[in-house]
């Protein structure tokens, strides 16, 4: 049950960085071109505003392959056992 779980929890990981690098590529608005006035509680104004809009961009591919990468090297080692 607990593989089950952490495949679930995995699988929602992938989702997500699947849903970034869509919404990069798509350059959705509350994705990459943020409202500044928001770094305080945002990451991505946060990044922006320290970093500019190009670094933004390249961030959340990076990190949406990330979530990918690290989601599908979990299951290989749940899978595994």
């Amino acid at each position: 049950m607990e593989s089950f779980a952490a495949i679930v929890f995995l699988i929602g990981f992938i989702t997500a960085g699947i849903a970034l690098i869509y919404g990069t590529k798509k350059r959705l608005a509350w994705l990459i071109d943020t409202d500044e006035s928001k770094w305080i509680w945002y990451s991505q104004a946060f990044i922006k505003k320290i970093f500019g809009q190009q670094f933004t961009i390249y961030w959340t591919y990076f990190l949406g392959v990330m979530f990918i990468i690290i989601s599908i090297i979990g299951m290989v080692n749940i899978l595994r056992k």
